[in-house]
């Protein structure tokens, strides 16, 4: 990566402009005191991250990652966007105003996948409570 030339805290999101292009780190805080109106959720998960396409894939040469390297098992954050924007980010560069490249916001998808785990053990409960029903004939 190039040499940093302007770093700004935008929130959530730490902005690099750097001379190999605009990079950036998401970052959340979750912690009780700077929330309010707390309410258990009704967001059907297993259905979103039923919806996600996994793929397996190269980096770029110009990505600045390593792309000498197969990654597997990624997923592609324009795909994301399009079933729940909250799961991504795109930073603008606040002295340019360029967009960057999109970004997977990790907690959002770390909750969001721990969700949908509850909804299925909830539905696996379910189903052998009722298989054991069947088995002693009730």
């Amino acid at each position: 990566m190039g040499g940093i030339s302007y770093i700004a805290d935008l929130g959530s999101y730490v902005h690099f402009t750097t001379t190999a292009g605009n990079k950036g780190i998401y970052y959340n805080v979750s912690d009780t005191t700077i929330k309010e109106n707390i309410a258990d959720t009704t967001y059907n998960a297993s259905s979103i991250i039923k919806n996600f396409r996994f793929v397996d894939f190269d980096w770029t040469e110009d990505s600045g990652f390593d792309n000498t390297t197969r990654e597997t098992c990624g997923i592609i954050a324009q795909e994301i966007d399009v079933l729940d924007n909250g799961f991504t980010f795109t930073p603008v560069d606040p002295l340019t105003g360029d967009k960057g490249v999109s970004h997977i916001i990790p907690l959002k998808f770390m909750t969001v996948s721990a969700k949908a785990i509850q909804e299925l053990i909830a539905r696996v409960e379910t189903l052998e409570t009722e298989v054991t029903a069947l088995k002693s004939g009730s």
